[in-house]
């Protein structure tokens, strides 16, 4: 498997928004579509994969991507990228 986490430091979410926000038009942004999160799940389980959303230590919210590993794999990071690999 191949697992990666993306963390922020804003204020989280609730048990009732973590449950929604994989929802279609699901949002907690005056000006946002909710279709973000929904497109994320689709194309992850489109590769065998899932997402949970659980707190982030310290605050924030964090979502926990894991998508079946292929049999070869290609990696491009852009100079400005800001990385963290667990191995």
């Amino acid at each position: 498997m191949i697992f990666v986490n993306v963390e922020d430091n804003g204020p989280g979410l609730n048990a009732e928004q973590r449950q929604k926000i994989i929802h279609p038009f699901f949002t907690t942004k005056a000006r946002g579509t909710g279709l973000g999160m929904s497109i994320v799940l689709r194309i992850i389980e489109a590769h065998g994969g899932d997402v949970q959303v659980v707190d982030a230590v310290g605050g924030g919210a964090k979502f926990k991507m894991r998508l079946r590993k292929p049999d070869s794999i290609n990696v491009t990071l852009c100079a400005d990228s800001k990385v963290k690999a667990d191995a």
